[in-house]
């Protein structure tokens, strides 16, 4: 059964507070334990940490509904998104790390290429300036 229009929850305001009770649609899902709407809800951005005029988060009227597994899914869900989010800074930390390194190593080995072809050209000018017989023999193994 369905009921009324369906609006795709990016166009909702998940996170608005009814003006009669100040409750979240979280908070109304929550309490009637339906899991797949406080899912839906929490992965586009309902906060769990609102709480009501009273007090009351959405994980509480959970649990006042007996939806004890609920509650703590609500529960858990900030510590959840968190890893999620460091997990990803991390990452995203370690690829700019990377990006840097590559970059210093390209710059080293341009820099060391640089230095040799600067050497060999003072060494072939010096040969043909003075005797090649005057500078030091070094034999390629």
């Amino acid at each position: 059964m369905q009921l009324g229009y369906q609006y795709p929850l990016k166009f909702t305001a998940v996170n608005e507070g009814v003006k009669e009770e100040g409750c979240t649609p979280l908070m109304v899902a929550a309490s009637y334990g339906n899991i797949d709407i406080v899912k839906d809800l929490l992965q586009h951005g309902a906060d769990p940490r609102m709480k009501t005029s009273a007090g009351n988060t959405a994980s509480d009227d959970a649990r006042d509904g007996g939806f004890t597994d609920l509650a703590k899914l609500i529960d858990d869900y900030p510590t959840i998104q968190l890893i999620a989010q460091i997990t990803g800074n991390v990452t995203a930390e370690l690829q700019k790390q990377l990006n840097e390194i590559l970059l210093v190593v390209s710059l080293a080995a341009v820099v060391i290429v640089m230095l040799i072809t600067i050497v060999v050209g003072f060494l072939y000018v010096k040969c043909n300036l003075v005797t090649c017989s005057s500078l030091p023999k070094y034999q390629l193994m």
